[in-house]
């Protein structure tokens, strides 16, 4: 895996345990999950390469259920969804 790919997920884990939204984040398992998800994914695709896409593309799936919206968010209409999609719109 390419230290871009690494970083995307260090970084991702970052934000969400930073992110004033959430009351908690990811722990660095997701990250690592994250990671050997989408290795797997590029396998299934016949890559021996793991891709931005891979990584964003199963980010909802690895992420979503480790993370909580703060109450205060929740009652501003903010869901997890939204949250990770902005945090990883913001990755780019």
């Amino acid at each position: 895996v390419s230290e871009v790919i690494v970083k995307h997920c260090v970084e991702l884990v970052r934000r969400t345990r930073e992110s004033k939204l959430l009351d908690f984040g990811c722990s660095p398992r997701a990250g690592l999950a994250l990671v050997n998800a989408s290795r797997a994914r590029a396998v299934i695709h016949g890559r021996d390469f793991v891709t931005p896409e891979d990584l964003f593309d199963l980010a909802e799936d690895v992420v979503l259920h480790r993370i909580r919206v703060s109450y205060e968010a929740s009652a501003a209409g903010h869901t997890g969804k939204q949250v990770l999609e902005g945090i990883l719109g913001s990755l780019g």
